[in-house]
C-alpha cells in the first residue's frame, strides 16, 4: 500500500470522507494509483458501462438478444436504465475484468473502450452439463448530451 505525500485540500479531504467514510488516517494511506483513479473521477462523470446480450440460450431469466445492464463507471448496476430481466451472479462474475480494465483505462485517461469485450455468463450451457449461456459485448456508453433549452 502506499501512503500519500500528496497534499489534499480540505474541500478534496471533505469529498472523499463522505464518499468512502473513510478517516484522516485512511486518506493518509492513499497511493498514485489511488489518486490517479480519484483524479479520473471527473472524466468518467455521465458515461455509462452497458453489458449487451448478443446471444443466449437456455437461460433462466429468459434473456434475449438486445436486453443490458448498465452499470456506473465505477460498476454500480443501474436497474432502471437496464432491461436484463434480472441480476444473476453467473452473468455478472465473468464481467469483472473487463471493469477493471475499463476503470484503468479511465484513470489512464484513454478510450475507455477495451479490445477484448466479448464474454459469457459462467454457466455452461445444456450441452456441458449446465443449464443455458449468454454472451455479453461490453462497452462504454459517453454521456447524452443534454439538450439546450431555447
Amino acid at each position: 500500500m502506499g501512503t500519500s505525500r500528496r497534499k489534499i485540500s480540505p474541500e478534496t479531504a471533505r469529498s472523499l470522507k463522505e464518499k468512502f467514510g473513510w478517516s484522516d488516517e485512511q486518506l493518509k494511506l492513499l497511493g498514485p494509483m489511488h489518486w490517479k483513479v480519484i483524479d479520473a473521477f471527473p472524466r468518467r462523470e455521465g458515461y455509462r458501462v452497458v453489458a449487451e446480450v448478443l446471444q443466449a440460450g437456455g437461460c433462466a431469466l429468459q434473456a434475449k438478444v438486445g436486453d443490458k445492464i448498465v452499470f456506473s463507471p465505477g460498476g454500480v448496476v443501474l436497474p432502471q436504465e437496464s432491461t436484463f430481466p434480472q441480476l444473476c451472479l453467473w452473468a455478472l462474475a465473468p464481467m469483472f475484468p473487463i471493469f477493471q480494465t475499463i476503470y484503468d483505462r479511465f484513470a489512464e485517461g484513454i478510450d475507455p473502450n477495451p479490445i477484448w469485450n466479448v464474454v459469457k455468463c459462467a454457466d455452461v450451457g445444456i450441452e456441458c452439463g449446465g443449464f443455458g449461456e449468454v454472451l455479453f459485448k461490453i462497452y462504454v456508453q459517453p454521456p447524452v448530451a443534454k439538450k439546450r433549452k431555447e
